[in-house]
């Protein structure tokens, strides 16, 4: 039984992911709204994600460029801080409302290899936990 469960969460991804691109969270959301038992969600997120159908760096950077035609990069920028801070994952994944304190959209002409990315959540030592029983 859990196989087919696997099956079908993996296949619901699959067709969530036909119509339109969605970045990990988004389809967290979804798969958990049709019911799946977390740990079939988190193997077919794995699973999807193993084939590149998600990527949450290229959906940004799709919406921006989709959207930096029609508002301005003040008004994208304001869109993703408030999208970012609204996950909920805090300081250092510990959980609150503030996750990111700013960002800046800017457009320079480039290489694609030398395309600029940086995520700074803290040092190794502040992500790592362990329990003894």
């Amino acid at each position: 039984m859990p196989e087919e469960q696997l099956r079908q969460a993996k296949l619901k991804a699959l067709r969530l992911l036909e119509r339109m691109d969605r970045t990990e969270a988004q389809l967290r959301e979804k798969l958990l709204q049709a019911e799946f038992d977390p740990e079939m969600v988190e193997k077919a997120i794995a699973y999807v994600k193993s084939f590149g159908y998600i990527d949450d760096e290229r959906y940004v950077r799709n919406y921006i460029e989709c959207r930096c035609q029609s508002k301005s990069r003040r008004q994208l920028e304001q869109e993703l801080l408030t999208a970012i801070n609204g996950l909920g994952i805090g300081p250092q994944g510990f959980g609150g409302r503030t996750t990111c304190l700013g960002l800046a959209i800017e457009q320079m002409p480039t290489h694609v290899a030398g395309l600029p990315v940086a995520v700074n959540v803290s040092c190794h030592v502040t992500r790592r936990a362990s329990a003894e029983l």
